[in-house]
């Protein structure tokens, strides 16, 4: 006579776990569904070279390609490449001629303005004697003084967003110093012939970042200023990025001149510049 107890016992407990199973298998308006974390969009990826806490740190970069050697390195306090305040001291190392840059440096996500003095001597130019226009073989001329000469510059870059991409914007104020009186000079890195002291450069683009944020791709336009000359030059041509990782990037550079007075072919603007690029830093996770 007592077996019907156990039995129905039985019964409710069944009828009991059947119905929280079924219960659990159902949403619940007060909490989202089990499943639903694998139905949003996946999380960004961080930003690249985005490494730790705020710190004090040493940091570097090496771009290696084709004809160039570029080292750079930076000591300061924040986040490496994302936002710190330092100082950039890097050696210059190409076919051309040696050179050096030193300079103060202040990041932050979405700005970057950079003050220093650039020092550069060739192997096979001179300082260039003073007419209306220059060809290539011109600047190659070793009729003059060797070229030598100090670049003061303050460059402010910054990045709007704006749709799917961002705005790029970027200031460039250069007053090149020791050349000889009565001479012009070829200056290396706004690749343009200089009646010291000024040089004005303006450049402004449109990045975008595909594949993930791995691939990054912008058009850009250049207008630079030569008051001494009266001249000035037009470039225009895109940039392309490609992350492999946290620490090394492919990089291509194509910005020809597409309108100016001299004709200096690849030597007048950064007509194809391709390479890879390294960074690292201390106190990184």
């Amino acid at each position: 006579m007592r077996a019907p107890i156990p039995l129905a016992v039985c019964a409710v407990v069944a009828t009991l776990v059947g119905t929280v199973a079924v219960r659990a298998g159902e949403p619940d308006a007060s909490s989202p569904p089990a499943d639903e974390p694998a139905k949003l969009e996946p999380a960004p990826i961080p930003p690249p070279y985005y490494w730790g806490e705020s710190r004090f740190f040493v940091a570097g970069e090496l771009d290696l390609g084709f004809l160039y050697f570029r080292p750079r390195l930076s000591a300061g306090y924040g986040q490496p490449y994302r936002q710190w305040v330092g100082i950039d001291a890097n050696p210059i190392v190409s076919i051309d001629g040696p050179g050096v840059y030193s300079g103060l440096r202040f990041k932050v996500p979405f700005g970057d303005l950079r003050v220093g003095g650039r020092f550069r001597t060739t192997f096979e130019r001179s300082f260039l004697v003073p007419q209306e226009r220059y060809e290539i073989d011109d600047i190659e001329s070793r009729e003059g003084p060797l070229s030598r000469y100090l670049s003061w510059e303050s460059q402010l870059t910054t990045k709007v967003p704006a749709g799917p991409g961002a705005i790029l914007i970027e200031l460039t104020g250069t007053a090149v110093t020791l050349v000889d009186d009565g001479y012009y000079v070829f200056e290396e890195t706004v690749r343009a012939v200089v009646d010291p002291p000024w040089v004005w450069r303006a450049r402004l683009g449109y990045g975008m970042r595909l594949v993930d944020g791995r691939f990054g791709f912008a058009p850009v336009a250049e207008f630079l200023h030569i008051p001494g000359r009266e001249t000035y030059m037009v470039r225009g041509g895109v940039l392309v990025r490609f992350r492999i990782s946290e620490t090394v990037e492919l990089r291509a550079t194509s910005v020809p001149t597409l309108v100016s007075r001299d004709k200096l072919g690849a030597e007048g603007a950064d007509t194809f510049l391709a390479g890879l690029r390294w960074r690292w830093a201390t106190g990184g996770p």
